[in-house]
């Protein structure tokens, strides 16, 4: 009798994994210390859901016998002839139950950023040298980045309010880093490392417990500039100097980024950046556009021709 009920059980046991499929496995994330929303209750939720549709139809199964579990229900995955997966079937409640949970499951991040299995690894981005805006946004929540599809994310979007709520958090931490770095959709936006590490730390934006400590470890191994080594670092520079500066920057914006109006300033300082950052120096860009705009003021008749004949000719 015990050997006959075992082989039942496990028959059941058998015929409800095949018949949940993907779902047969998943088990409700581990909420780690994190920032941003935290809904645990959502894979709780769901979770609970999910063990009422076993107990159901664990209870439908226990009714039928063995040879009938054997012949009727243990059908391959998949199956159009398992009776619990036929839509109008004798089951078909049942079916309708096992489409809502197929609909509703929640997406790992269904709880809040902070999951095992998907925080990112702090040893691996401390070797990076830039990082994209995406990258940087998901390093603010602790997400490893090498792990998910950015936009893939957002298909969990309307599935639940909290989950919105979630992604409403990396969806604004994203913004911030556009305003700051610049707009993917106008050109493509590289941001040095320690660039990013610096912005948070003066901006006070509250990250990751994993991104905090990149940048406390990049503190100990890069320490602060030695003014010393770099005199004149803050002194005003003499007006002549700077002049001279304004001219030889704006000459070589314009024969190598063709810099011919004012209001290409900031694309151009940008880009000059982008090549310092390239052999490791750490240019202002701000103060770049400045100088470039200040430098139309000392073309003279001649320069300025030069420039209309350049912009005629694009």
């Amino acid at each position: 009798m015990t050997e006959h009920s075992n082989e039942k059980d496990e028959l059941i046991a058998e015929i409800v994994r095949r018949t949940l499929d993907h779902l047969s496995d998943w088990r409700p994330a581990k909420l780690m210390p994190g920032v941003g929303p935290h809904h645990p209750q959502v894979h709780s939720e769901f979770a609970q859901k999910l063990a009422e549709y076993r107990d159901r139809v664990g209870s439908i199964l226990a009714l039928k016998s063995v040879e009938e579990l054997k012949t009727e229900y243990l059908k391959d995955i998949g199956s159009a002839f398992n009776p619990l997966t036929r839509k109008h079937g004798i089951h078909f409640d049942l079916f309708r139950q096992l489409e809502r949970l197929k609909a509703s499951r929640p997406p790992w991040f269904g709880m809040g950023w902070s999951v095992q299995g998907f925080l990112l690894d702090p040893k691996y981005w401390m070797a990076a040298d830039s990082v994209s805006l995406e990258e940087a946004a998901l390093l603010m929540v602790g997400v490893e980045p090498r792990d998910v599809r950015f936009d893939a994310l957002f298909d969990g979007y309307s599935q639940d309010t909290r989950i919105d709520d979630i992604l409403y958090f990396l969806e604004d931490y994203f913004e911030l880093l556009v305003r700051r770095f610049g707009d993917p959709d106008l050109e493509p936006v590289q941001i040095h490392l320690g660039d990013l590490c610096l912005w948070v730390e003066q901006s006070g934006i509250e990250v990751s417990n994993e991104l905090g400590d990149i940048i406390e470890r990049r503190k100990r191994l890069v320490p602060e500039v030695d003014r010393k080594s770099v005199p004149d670092q803050d002194k005003p520079l003499h007006a002549r100097t700077r002049e001279m500066f304004q001219r030889a920057l704006f000459a070589a914006a314009y024969d190598s980024y063709g810099l011919t109006h004012k209001k290409d300033a900031a694309k151009v300082a940008k880009k000059i950046v982008a090549a310092g950052d390239f052999v490791g120096f750490r240019l202002d860009e701000q103060n770049l556009a400045k100088h470039l705009r200040a430098a139309f003021s000392h073309l003279d008749d001649d320069g300025e021709a030069e420039l209309s004949r350049k912009k005629d000719e694009k």
